[in-house]
């Protein structure tokens, strides 16, 4: 979806090409009464959803950070990722996917498409991994009571140099849902083109990250991302066919929600690499 496409006609034109799984993140504009509309899409048109990040969007702009150390910012992102869990719990979706966080708080972006990062040196590590185990923590809880998981997305240093953000590496995963394994509810969405970059910039080898977390985390997978990019920026491109469907038979990934993440490629082209993708991996 176009971050200039609404969300609904996106709906009718996914739903046009026979495409009726669909993911729900942060692009377009707050709607108020999103919970009604996307039921009726349900009841009526056998809709699935997933409900990922920045979603429902908020009425006042702001960038999600469950791990930020700025009180207004986490009280307002976990305010969010509460609304998110009891909107995925109404529609059926199973689990709400969110990104970990950052160590300093990102501000709104000003071109409509990226947040920036302040100037200055990233604060705590220590300290952004413990807000987020507490924001975690309290979300588990709700969903527990609710029915509904949550999974955290691992994520990629930002392309300024400093690496502010929270569960780029094996080790971060580990020793976060080592910490919080007291949650059968919590689990992990792999997203292959944050790991891309991951490994370009830290400089790890991106084979070996992928045979450890899946490995240690099988049984917490609970969806998977996928996309290409140049290995500097989230670029959302349309990855090889041919190399993804052998990656996910490989690692018997084929079978968990997998969501095409190309925004920045034609809706036919998108749809065309989905059937073709699921054609080669017998997913649906």
């Amino acid at each position: 979806m176009r971050r200039d496409q609404s969300l609904f006609d996106f709906i009718e034109l996914a739903l046009s090409e026979g495409i009726s799984s669909i993911e729900l993140s942060g692009s377009g504009r707050h709607v108020a009464d999103i919970e009604e509309r996307l039921l009726r899409y349900k009841n009526d048109n056998g809709c699935t959803f997933l409900v990922h990040n920045y979603f429902p969007v908020p009425p006042w702009p702001f960038v999600l950070n469950i791990a930020s150390s700025d009180r207004a910012a986490l009280e307002r992102s976990r305010e969010l990722a509460e609304n998110a869990l009891h909107l995925a719990a109404k529609l059926g979706s199973g689990f709400y996917s969110i990104h970990t966080g950052y160590t300093r708080q990102p501000a709104p972006p000003t071109d409509g498409q990226h947040f920036r990062f302040a100037e200055g040196l990233p604060g705590s590590r220590e300290t952004a991994l413990r807000v987020l185990a507490e924001s975690v923590a309290c979300l588990c809880k709700l969903g527990q009571s609710l029915g509904v998981a949550l999974a955290l997305e691992n994520l990629f240093p930002p392309s300024d140099g400093d690496n502010c953000s929270l569960l780029c590496t094996a080790d971060e995963i580990d020793q976060t849902f080592d910490e919080l394994g007291e949650y059968d509810n919590l689990g992990l969405l792999l997203d292959i083109g944050h790991a891309a970059i991951s490994a370009e910039q830290i400089g790890f080898d991106l084979k070996g990250f992928f045979d450890t977390v899946i490995a240690r985390h099988r049984s917490r997978l609970l969806g998977i991302h996928i996309s290409t990019n140049d290995g500097v920026s989230d670029q959302h491109l349309l990855p090889d066919l041919a190399q993804t469907a052998d990656m996910l038979r490989r690692y018997e990934l084929d079978k968990l929600p997998i969501t095409v993440e190309a925004r920045n490629s034609g809706i036919a082209q998108v749809i065309e690499f989905c059937r073709k993708l699921a054609n080669l991996t017998g997913t649906s």
